[in-house]
Protein backbone atom coordinates (compact mmCIF):
# COMPACT_ATOMS: atom_id res chain seq x y z
CA UNK A 1 0.00 0.00 0.00
CA UNK A 2 1.10 3.69 -0.01
CA UNK A 3 2.00 3.90 3.51
CA UNK A 4 4.48 0.65 2.87
CA UNK A 5 6.00 2.19 -0.51
CA UNK A 6 6.61 5.62 1.68
CA UNK A 7 8.48 4.26 4.38
CA UNK A 8 10.64 1.92 1.88
CA UNK A 9 10.85 4.54 -0.76
CA UNK A 10 14.37 4.14 -2.16
CA UNK A 11 14.07 0.50 -1.98
CA UNK A 12 11.23 0.74 -4.23
CA UNK A 13 12.62 2.86 -6.72
CA UNK A 14 15.25 0.42 -7.00
CA UNK A 15 12.55 -2.68 -6.99
CA UNK A 16 11.19 -0.81 -9.37
CA UNK A 17 14.99 0.00 -11.82
CA UNK A 18 15.47 -3.97 -11.20
CA UNK A 19 12.25 -4.78 -12.86
CA UNK A 20 13.27 -2.40 -15.72
CA UNK A 21 9.48 -0.52 -15.86
CA UNK A 22 8.17 -3.20 -17.20
CA UNK A 23 4.17 -3.60 -16.38
CA UNK A 24 4.43 -7.58 -15.88
CA UNK A 25 7.66 -7.57 -13.88
CA UNK A 26 5.88 -4.89 -11.72
CA UNK A 27 2.58 -6.64 -10.97
CA UNK A 28 4.21 -10.04 -10.18
CA UNK A 29 6.41 -8.11 -7.84
CA UNK A 30 3.42 -6.64 -6.29
CA UNK A 31 1.76 -10.06 -5.83
CA UNK A 32 4.44 -11.29 -3.96
CA UNK A 33 5.28 -8.59 -1.76
CA UNK A 34 1.25 -8.34 -1.05
CA UNK A 35 1.23 -12.15 -0.06
CA UNK A 36 4.08 -11.89 1.89
CA UNK A 37 3.64 -9.44 3.96
CA UNK A 38 6.98 -10.40 6.15
CA UNK A 39 9.01 -9.04 3.83
CA UNK A 40 9.99 -5.81 2.93
CA UNK A 41 11.28 -3.62 -0.95
CA UNK A 42 14.36 -3.69 0.45
CA UNK A 43 14.44 -7.79 0.80
CA UNK A 44 12.91 -8.21 -2.25
CA UNK A 45 15.32 -5.82 -3.97
CA UNK A 46 18.34 -8.11 -2.10
CA UNK A 47 16.90 -11.36 -3.66
CA UNK A 48 16.59 -9.94 -6.81
CA UNK A 49 20.05 -8.74 -7.04
CA UNK A 50 21.54 -11.35 -8.69
CA UNK A 51 20.90 -11.24 -12.39
CA UNK A 52 21.25 -15.23 -12.25
CA UNK A 53 18.04 -14.64 -9.70
CA UNK A 54 16.32 -12.18 -10.86
CA UNK A 55 13.74 -13.59 -13.38
CA UNK A 56 13.09 -17.07 -10.99
CA UNK A 57 11.82 -14.31 -8.22
CA UNK A 58 10.16 -12.81 -11.00
CA UNK A 59 7.22 -15.68 -10.54
CA UNK A 60 3.73 -15.80 -8.89
CA UNK A 61 1.73 -18.70 -8.75
CA UNK A 62 1.31 -19.55 -13.00
CA UNK A 63 2.70 -16.34 -14.11
CA UNK A 64 6.14 -15.26 -14.65
CA UNK A 65 8.36 -13.03 -16.72
CA UNK A 66 10.55 -15.41 -17.84
CA UNK A 67 7.74 -17.47 -19.73
CA UNK A 68 6.38 -14.45 -21.43
CA UNK A 69 9.71 -14.13 -22.93
CA UNK A 70 9.98 -17.78 -23.66
CA UNK A 71 6.33 -17.57 -25.64
CA UNK A 72 8.25 -14.62 -27.69
CA UNK A 73 11.34 -16.06 -28.39
CA UNK A 74 9.72 -19.10 -29.99
CA UNK A 75 7.49 -17.60 -32.05
CA UNK A 76 10.89 -16.45 -33.93
CA UNK A 77 12.66 -18.25 -36.47
CA UNK A 78 15.74 -19.79 -36.28
CA UNK A 79 17.90 -17.26 -37.35
CA UNK A 80 16.03 -14.83 -35.18
CA UNK A 81 16.70 -17.02 -32.32
CA UNK A 82 20.41 -17.29 -32.33
CA UNK A 83 20.48 -13.23 -33.21
CA UNK A 84 18.44 -12.64 -29.49
CA UNK A 85 20.62 -15.12 -28.02
CA UNK A 86 23.93 -13.13 -28.87
CA UNK A 87 22.58 -10.27 -27.83
CA UNK A 88 22.65 -11.29 -24.11
CA UNK A 89 26.65 -11.51 -24.42
CA UNK A 90 27.20 -8.17 -26.28
CA UNK A 91 29.23 -6.14 -23.58
CA UNK A 92 27.92 -2.74 -24.53
CA UNK A 93 23.91 -2.10 -23.05
CA UNK A 94 23.99 -0.66 -26.65
CA UNK A 95 25.13 -1.41 -30.24
CA UNK A 96 24.45 -1.82 -33.56
CA UNK A 97 23.90 -3.62 -36.25
CA UNK A 98 27.88 -4.75 -36.81
CA UNK A 99 27.90 -5.83 -32.97
CA UNK A 100 25.39 -9.05 -33.78
CA UNK A 101 26.76 -9.08 -37.20
CA UNK A 102 30.34 -10.09 -35.45
CA UNK A 103 29.14 -12.21 -33.18
CA UNK A 104 26.97 -14.51 -35.74
CA UNK A 105 29.14 -13.97 -38.58
CA UNK A 106 26.66 -12.41 -40.91
CA UNK A 107 27.00 -9.71 -43.14
CA UNK A 108 26.22 -6.03 -41.31
CA UNK A 109 22.88 -6.04 -43.95
CA UNK A 110 21.53 -9.26 -42.66
CA UNK A 111 22.22 -8.50 -39.61
CA UNK A 112 20.33 -5.11 -39.33
CA UNK A 113 17.45 -7.06 -41.05
CA UNK A 114 17.16 -9.56 -37.76
CA UNK A 115 17.49 -6.32 -35.18
CA UNK A 116 14.91 -4.94 -37.42
CA UNK A 117 12.91 -8.16 -36.95
CA UNK A 118 13.60 -8.24 -33.57
CA UNK A 119 12.33 -4.69 -32.72
CA UNK A 120 8.97 -5.61 -33.98
CA UNK A 121 8.53 -8.32 -31.48
CA UNK A 122 9.24 -5.82 -29.10
CA UNK A 123 12.48 -7.74 -27.53
CA UNK A 124 14.56 -5.28 -28.86
CA UNK A 125 14.33 -1.88 -27.91
CA UNK A 126 15.97 1.45 -30.40
CA UNK A 127 16.96 4.29 -28.72
CA UNK A 128 18.08 6.03 -31.95
CA UNK A 129 18.05 5.11 -35.66
CA UNK A 130 20.50 2.32 -36.35
CA UNK A 131 20.90 1.83 -32.53
CA UNK A 132 20.00 -1.24 -30.83
CA UNK A 133 19.32 -2.56 -26.57
CA UNK A 134 17.32 -4.85 -24.33
CA UNK A 135 15.44 -4.08 -21.68
CA UNK A 136 17.83 -5.77 -18.65
CA UNK A 137 15.29 -8.36 -17.69
CA UNK A 138 15.11 -9.85 -21.76
CA UNK A 139 19.07 -9.20 -21.73
CA UNK A 140 19.18 -11.76 -18.99
CA UNK A 141 16.76 -14.14 -20.49
CA UNK A 142 18.87 -13.54 -24.02
CA UNK A 143 22.23 -14.52 -21.88
CA UNK A 144 20.69 -17.78 -20.48
CA UNK A 145 19.56 -18.90 -23.66
CA UNK A 146 22.78 -18.58 -25.29
CA UNK A 147 25.01 -19.96 -22.51
CA UNK A 148 22.90 -23.22 -23.05
CA UNK A 149 25.25 -23.61 -26.36
CA UNK A 150 28.94 -22.73 -24.79
CA UNK A 151 30.61 -23.10 -27.84
CA UNK A 152 28.64 -20.85 -29.61
CA UNK A 153 28.44 -18.34 -26.83
CA UNK A 154 32.21 -18.64 -26.21
CA UNK A 155 32.67 -18.23 -30.26
CA UNK A 156 30.46 -14.68 -29.92
CA UNK A 157 32.12 -13.69 -26.91
CA UNK A 158 35.33 -13.93 -28.70
CA UNK A 159 34.11 -12.06 -32.17
CA UNK A 160 33.19 -9.41 -30.61
CA UNK A 161 36.10 -9.07 -28.61
CA UNK A 162 37.84 -8.83 -31.52
CA UNK A 163 35.60 -6.42 -33.01
CA UNK A 164 36.61 -3.47 -30.47
CA UNK A 165 40.33 -4.76 -30.86
CA UNK A 166 39.98 -4.28 -34.37
CA UNK A 167 38.47 -0.63 -34.68
CA UNK A 168 40.63 0.20 -32.10
CA UNK A 169 43.87 -0.93 -34.37
CA UNK A 170 41.96 0.60 -37.64
CA UNK A 171 40.96 4.34 -35.85
CA UNK A 172 44.69 4.23 -34.28
CA UNK A 173 47.81 6.84 -34.99
CA UNK A 174 49.91 3.34 -35.88
CA UNK A 175 46.72 1.97 -38.36
CA UNK A 176 45.67 -1.28 -38.61
CA UNK A 177 49.03 -2.91 -39.46
CA UNK A 178 51.13 -1.14 -37.06
CA UNK A 179 50.66 -3.84 -34.23
CA UNK A 180 53.21 -6.48 -34.59
CA UNK A 181 51.14 -8.80 -32.17
CA UNK A 182 47.80 -9.42 -31.82
CA UNK A 183 44.69 -10.71 -34.07
CA UNK A 184 44.91 -10.28 -37.67
CA UNK A 185 42.30 -7.28 -39.10
CA UNK A 186 38.77 -8.68 -39.35
CA UNK A 187 38.19 -6.53 -42.04
CA UNK A 188 35.05 -5.70 -40.51
CA UNK A 189 35.69 -1.37 -40.93
CA UNK A 190 36.42 -0.13 -44.59
CA UNK A 191 38.60 2.70 -43.51
CA UNK A 192 39.87 4.90 -40.16
CA UNK A 193 36.84 7.35 -39.93
CA UNK A 194 34.17 4.41 -40.09
CA UNK A 195 36.27 2.59 -37.14
CA UNK A 196 36.16 6.15 -35.62
CA UNK A 197 32.77 7.06 -35.88
CA UNK A 198 31.83 3.25 -34.40
CA UNK A 199 34.00 3.83 -31.64
CA UNK A 200 32.37 7.51 -30.74
CA UNK A 201 28.82 6.05 -30.95
CA UNK A 202 30.52 3.65 -27.94
CA UNK A 203 32.51 5.89 -26.12
CA UNK A 204 30.61 5.83 -22.73
CA UNK A 205 30.97 2.62 -22.50
CA UNK A 206 34.30 1.10 -24.03
CA UNK A 207 36.15 1.07 -20.38
CA UNK A 208 33.65 -1.28 -19.98
CA UNK A 209 34.71 -3.31 -22.64
CA UNK A 210 38.48 -4.01 -21.28
CA UNK A 211 36.40 -5.19 -17.82
CA UNK A 212 33.64 -7.10 -19.96
CA UNK A 213 37.12 -9.22 -21.22
CA UNK A 214 39.07 -9.04 -17.69
CA UNK A 215 35.89 -10.84 -16.48
CA UNK A 216 35.77 -13.27 -18.94
CA UNK A 217 39.39 -14.28 -18.68
CA UNK A 218 40.45 -13.14 -21.92
CA UNK A 219 43.50 -11.88 -20.61
CA UNK A 220 44.92 -11.07 -24.13
CA UNK A 221 41.71 -9.89 -25.43
CA UNK A 222 41.23 -7.13 -22.88
CA UNK A 223 45.12 -6.30 -23.11
CA UNK A 224 44.84 -5.48 -26.63
CA UNK A 225 41.66 -3.59 -26.44
CA UNK A 226 43.23 -1.23 -24.02
CA UNK A 227 46.33 -0.72 -25.95
CA UNK A 228 44.11 -0.49 -29.19
CA UNK A 229 41.69 2.29 -28.06
CA UNK A 230 44.13 4.44 -26.43
CA UNK A 231 44.65 6.92 -29.38
CA UNK A 232 41.01 6.98 -29.64
CA UNK A 233 40.98 8.11 -25.88
CA UNK A 234 43.59 10.63 -26.44
CA UNK A 235 42.17 11.97 -29.41
CA UNK A 236 38.53 12.44 -27.53
CA UNK A 237 39.88 13.99 -24.29
CA UNK A 238 38.43 11.05 -22.13
CA UNK A 239 41.71 10.27 -20.15
CA UNK A 240 40.06 9.14 -17.35
CA UNK A 241 38.36 6.62 -19.39
CA UNK A 242 41.83 5.46 -21.43
CA UNK A 243 43.28 5.19 -17.65
CA UNK A 244 41.02 3.02 -16.39
CA UNK A 245 40.80 0.53 -19.57
CA UNK A 246 44.82 0.35 -18.68
CA UNK A 247 44.84 -0.27 -15.11
CA UNK A 248 42.21 -2.82 -16.03
CA UNK A 249 44.36 -4.14 -18.63
CA UNK A 250 47.43 -4.19 -16.75
CA UNK A 251 47.22 -7.46 -14.22
CA UNK A 252 46.39 -9.36 -16.85
CA UNK A 253 48.85 -8.60 -19.05
CA UNK A 254 51.20 -10.36 -16.60
CA UNK A 255 48.44 -13.44 -17.31
CA UNK A 256 48.03 -12.97 -21.00
CA UNK A 257 50.08 -15.23 -23.56
CA UNK A 258 51.41 -12.15 -25.45
CA UNK A 259 53.83 -10.70 -23.46
CA UNK A 260 54.71 -7.55 -25.37
CA UNK A 261 51.82 -6.59 -23.31
CA UNK A 262 53.70 -6.00 -20.24
CA UNK A 263 56.15 -3.32 -21.36
CA UNK A 264 52.87 -1.88 -24.10
CA UNK A 265 50.05 -1.19 -21.41
CA UNK A 266 52.54 0.83 -19.46
CA UNK A 267 53.83 3.33 -22.72
CA UNK A 268 50.19 3.66 -23.52
CA UNK A 269 49.72 4.74 -19.92
CA UNK A 270 52.66 7.36 -20.28
CA UNK A 271 51.37 8.81 -23.20
CA UNK A 272 48.16 9.66 -21.10
CA UNK A 273 50.20 10.86 -18.42
CA UNK A 274 52.09 13.24 -21.13
CA UNK A 275 48.66 14.52 -22.27
CA UNK A 276 46.71 14.89 -18.59
CA UNK A 277 50.02 17.69 -17.95
CA UNK A 278 51.67 15.00 -16.16
CA UNK A 279 55.58 14.75 -17.23
CA UNK A 280 57.45 13.39 -14.11
CA UNK A 281 54.72 10.26 -13.67
CA UNK A 282 54.68 9.37 -17.30
CA UNK A 283 58.31 9.67 -17.09
CA UNK A 284 58.45 7.20 -14.47
CA UNK A 285 55.94 5.13 -16.02
CA UNK A 286 57.83 5.14 -19.58
CA UNK A 287 61.01 3.80 -17.27
CA UNK A 288 59.36 0.84 -16.31
CA UNK A 289 58.32 0.34 -19.81
CA UNK A 290 61.90 0.64 -20.75
CA UNK A 291 63.20 -2.13 -18.22
CA UNK A 292 60.25 -4.48 -19.09
CA UNK A 293 60.66 -4.43 -22.75
CA UNK A 294 64.74 -4.68 -22.37
CA UNK A 295 64.48 -7.66 -20.66
CA UNK A 296 61.75 -8.91 -23.45
CA UNK A 297 64.45 -7.71 -26.00
CA UNK A 298 61.36 -6.44 -27.50
CA UNK A 299 62.85 -3.23 -29.86
CA UNK A 300 59.83 -2.02 -30.53
CA UNK A 301 58.37 -1.16 -27.24
CA UNK A 302 62.00 -0.24 -25.99
CA UNK A 303 62.12 2.47 -28.82
CA UNK A 304 58.67 3.85 -27.45
CA UNK A 305 59.70 3.94 -23.79
CA UNK A 306 62.80 5.55 -25.10
CA UNK A 307 60.43 8.50 -26.99
CA UNK A 308 58.07 8.54 -24.25
CA UNK A 309 60.57 9.02 -21.74
CA UNK A 310 62.14 11.89 -24.24
CA UNK A 311 58.84 13.81 -24.57
CA UNK A 312 58.01 13.68 -20.70
CA UNK A 313 61.65 15.73 -20.49
CA UNK A 314 60.68 18.39 -22.85
CA UNK A 315 57.34 18.82 -21.17
CA UNK A 316 58.82 18.90 -17.94
CA UNK A 317 61.08 21.89 -19.32
CA UNK A 318 64.37 19.80 -19.80
CA UNK A 319 65.37 19.46 -23.09
CA UNK A 320 69.31 18.90 -22.56
CA UNK A 321 67.74 15.96 -20.66
CA UNK A 322 65.60 14.50 -23.88
CA UNK A 323 68.32 14.34 -26.98
CA UNK A 324 69.87 11.26 -25.65
CA UNK A 325 66.49 9.13 -25.02
CA UNK A 326 64.85 10.32 -28.34
CA UNK A 327 68.57 10.12 -30.08
CA UNK A 328 68.20 6.38 -29.23
CA UNK A 329 64.58 5.87 -30.03
CA UNK A 330 65.38 7.10 -33.55
CA UNK A 331 68.58 4.95 -33.64
CA UNK A 332 66.20 1.80 -32.09
CA UNK A 333 63.66 2.39 -35.11
CA UNK A 334 65.99 2.26 -37.50
CA UNK A 335 67.05 -1.09 -36.70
Amino acid sequence: GPERTARERPATRELARLCGGLPLALRIAGTRLQTRPVWTFAHLVDRMADDDRRLGELRAGDRSVEAAFRLSYEQLTAAQQRGFRVLGLTPTSEFDARTPAAMTGRPVREAEQLMEGLVDTSLVQQPHPGRYRLHDLVRVHARRLAEASPAEAGAARTAVLRLYVDAGRSSSDWGSGGFPTGPAATGAFADWSEASGWLNAADAELADVVGHAAGLGEADLACWIAEALTDHFVRRGRYHEGRTALETALPQAERADDRRMVPALRNCMGVLGIYQGEPAAARATFAEALVLSRRLADRREEARALAGIGTAELNASRPDLALAPVTAAVELARG
